[in-house]
């Protein structure tokens, strides 16, 4: 086992282009009020509101939604968050944006909906000026719990979704594309109380060399997130 992981090492030593990812981007979501400066709202939204070391909507009925715009985000990139509510209903949902506009909701987003447990729903949209179209998902029920990390992915036209590092939802290749744009997080309760949605410890990067992503500046040894 030792000699295979050395091995794995060289070889990523040996060619960078075999599976690097940088981290661009994070949030703990640990301050107070609206997400801050790093952060751009998407025009017609709020901005998510830290309370509690978690993030969530200011206003029911209206999505909490932004991009992380203090990078200059390359096309291929990855972003996660980690699920904390979305409680009792599908009007109670998490999200994970990719190559979105601040001018409008123009992105991809993998989405989480409630209630968690063995009853959540997982959906991958693209979203073309507030018009979605479902790529993968949004019917089956999967097991997402209070905790788990959503990370969603995008190299080329390929898009996938993972819960805590395994695929859940694709590969699958979007036939009209959007090529560009930052990452973000949204949170929406369309009723009961803005705390029935919340997520936390938001952060994007990109493939620096390629491969799959991870948090932080790590080595993809064939592995998830």
């Amino acid at each position: 086992m030792r000699r295979t992981l050395l091995g794995c090492l060289l070889a990523l030593l040996l060619c960078p282009g075999m599976g690097w990812s940088t981290q661009l981007g994070s949030d703990a979501c640990g301050g107070t009020g609206g997400l801050g400066a790093n952060w751009t709202v998407v025009t017609g939204f709020e901005l998510p509101q830290q309370t509690g070391g978690i993030c969530q909507p200011n206003t029911l009925n209206v999505y909490a939604h932004a991009l992380y715009t203090a990078v200059t985000w390359p096309n291929d990139q990855y972003a996660s968050v980690k699920v904390v509510a979305a409680n009792t209903s599908a009007s109670r949902i998490v999200i994970v944006a990719l190559r979105g506009s601040t001018a409008a909701r123009t992105n991809y987003e993998c989405v989480v909906a409630g209630p968690l447990g063995t009853a959540a729903t997982l959906t991958i949209y693209r979203y073309n000026a507030g018009t979605p179209t479902v790529l993968a998902g949004g019917t089956a029920v999967y097991t997402v719990n209070s905790g788990d990390i959503m990370h969603c992915e995008i190299q080329g036209s390929t898009i996938i979704l993972k819960i805590n590092g395994g695929p859940v939802l694709g590969p699958v290749v979007d036939g009209s594309p959007i090529v560009s744009g930052s990452a973000g997080i949204g949170v929406y309760s369309a009723d009961g109380a803005i705390t029935d949605a919340k997520g936390d410890d938001w952060l994007g990067g990109d493939f620096a060399g390629g491969g799959g992503g991870t948090s932080g500046h790590h080595l993809l040894l064939g592995v998830g997130q």
